[in-house]
């Protein structure tokens, strides 16, 4: 038999096991009881939180894979761009056509690069290894490298994408 209790003494909820056997007389009657009791209460205070971090596992697990699955397509747009204007590159004569191309695929080569560095210090992070590395960069250019990327990925033509930035240069230092 295994009884849950709440105690009187402290109001936790304590746990037992009883173990009990009849004691009978000559005539097969039973006079007494005859038992054991144990305390397991931390057996199952330790089993709670053991299915709790199963959960938090659990949970976590389903995160990176979210994660992972993001990332595998943020990644993706970037190298789709490389590998589309490189051969679109190849294919023109057109000098003002090449260095556009060669202009696309270098910024989403530095996409792909910040994303990648990102992705690594996601990693350090969960390892418990945080590292700030302040730099200055141009903010207003970001946001015209992103806007050209979504822009790209932007196929509906019932959709219209809206970029506006009204700095020319907007200088920051942070990591």
């Amino acid at each position: 038999i295994q009884l849950k209790i709440k105690s009187s003494y402290d109001n936790e909820a304590h746990y037992y096991i009883f173990d009990e056997r009849p004691v009978k007389d000559e005539n097969n009657n039973i006079v007494s009881y005859f038992g054991l009791e144990r305390d397991v209460t931390e057996l199952i205070q330790i089993q709670l939180k053991l299915e709790e971090e199963k959960q938090k596992a659990q949970t976590a697990d389903k995160l990176k894979s979210a994660f992972l699955a993001n990332m595998s397509h943020e990644i993706r747009t970037p190298l789709n761009a490389i590998v589309g204007f490189s051969q679109l590159l190849c294919d023109t004569s057109s000098e003002d056509n090449k260095k556009e191309f060669a202009d696309i695929i270098l910024k989403n080569n530095d996409i792909l690069l910040r994303l990648i560095d990102d992705i690594l210090e996601e990693s350090k992070i969960e390892a418990g290894f945080i590292d700030f590395k302040n730099k200055q960069f141009d903010m207003a250019d970001n946001f015209s490298i992103l806007s050209l990327s979504l822009q790209e990925r932007c196929m509906n033509p019932n959709v219209e994408f809206i970029s506006s930035n009204p700095y020319k240069r907007c200088v920051v230092k942070c990591d």
